[in-house]
């Protein structure tokens, strides 16, 4: 959900999901390298290449998940010059033929699609796409709402036995110029812990409550360097935090949605990992969000232990929590 900055009711408010295939495709193909020619020319070779099991398996999870928001997918390849995209393309309408036909589906060029992005955004809800596509769509995306760091991430593994092996983290890579200097933006943390409460623990009251404590601070005016507008106040990665977090403790006072022990003796989810840049301190956030969840038990760690916690890791890179069956 865009806070906009200032470009005009085109942008304001989207709500698109882009789902891309992470573990196939052109960055994992065979062959590839670098070799050099009998006429002394070197040749760079990268393959594209996907299976039916790999397309269906993504297809399968783009169209769940419009089943709960839009029912709208656009399925985005290169269909016109490239046989990967042609048996992407007819395996996607194979699949949503027969099991999915209540879905409004489009196919649609990468290269049309990243035009619309920035034309007519609010026409999708969810992108389903190859890899390469994938990762450069998810950033136009993400800069329609002003920043990537706005921008959260899901990684979604297959369902086995009803559960589903995840790890969220901010779909941005890290910082390192701006490490410490307190500049970055939490928000794409915050948000990928709220994507997490809604599609791991199928939390959607606490998801939101965390989405609106963020659009309420967004609306009072508050921004981090990336986004800043003329107008607008200027605030640290740190004290964007507290904002957000003393707006969640003011809505769930308000509205009382945060969860009782009742909510958390059935937790039916597999691997869990949440990753957080602990240099924009996203792990004080993470930690108190998790409080906030948690805040029957005496502390967080104690929650771990009785959940079964493979480790607990804090470094200067990330702070990860896995959470066994």
């Amino acid at each position: 959900r865009s806070p906009s900055r200032g470009l005009g009711d085109v942008y304001k408010r989207q709500d698109i999901i882009v789902l891309r295939e992470l573990t196939g495709g052109i960055y994992f193909g065979e062959p590839r390298g670098i070799r050099k020619l009998p006429d002394g020319q070197r040749e760079g070779i990268n393959t594209e290449v996907y299976t039916t099991n790999e397309i269906v398996r993504l297809g399968k999870v783009g169209f769940e998940i419009a089943e709960q928001r839009k029912k709208i997918v656009h399925s985005v390849e290169k269909a016109n010059v490239m046989e990967s995209g042609i048996l992407w393309r007819e395996e996607i309408m194979k699949l949503h033929s027969e099991k999915y036909k209540h879905i409004d589906l489009s196919n649609m060029y990468a290269d049309n699609c990243a035009m619309q992005l920035v034309k007519q955004p609010k026409q999708f809800d969810v992108i389903i796409t190859g890899n390469l596509f994938g990762d450069i769509l998810s950033d136009i995306s993400a800069e329609l709402t002003g920043s990537l760091g706005m921008l959260p991430s899901a990684s979604l593994g297959d369902e086995v036995n009803g559960k589903r092996k995840a790890l969220y983290e901010p779909v941005h890579g890290s910082a390192p110029d701006i490490a410490g200097k307190n500049i970055a933006n939490p928000i794409a943390m915050i948000l990928s812990f709220a994507m997490f409460l809604k599609l791991s623990l199928k939390n959607n009251k606490v998801s939101e409550l965390i989405e609106s404590s963020v659009e309420n601070v967004l609306g009072k005016g508050y921004r981090t360097k990336d986004i800043m507008q003329s107008g607008k106040n200027l605030v640290t990665t740190s004290d964007m935090g507290s904002l957000i977090s003393e707006e969640i403790k003011n809505l769930s006072t308000a509205i009382g949605v945060l969860p009782g022990s009742s909510d958390t003796t059935s937790l039916r989810y597999g691997k869990v990992c949440i990753l957080a840049d602990a240099d924009s301190d996203g792990l004080h956030i993470a930690t108190l969000l998790c409080a906030l969840f948690l805040r029957h038990f005496k502390n967080l760690v104690d929650f771990l232990e009785r959940n079964g916690c493979d480790y607990l890791r804090y470094n200067i890179a990330m702070y990860c929590y896995i959470l066994k069956n």
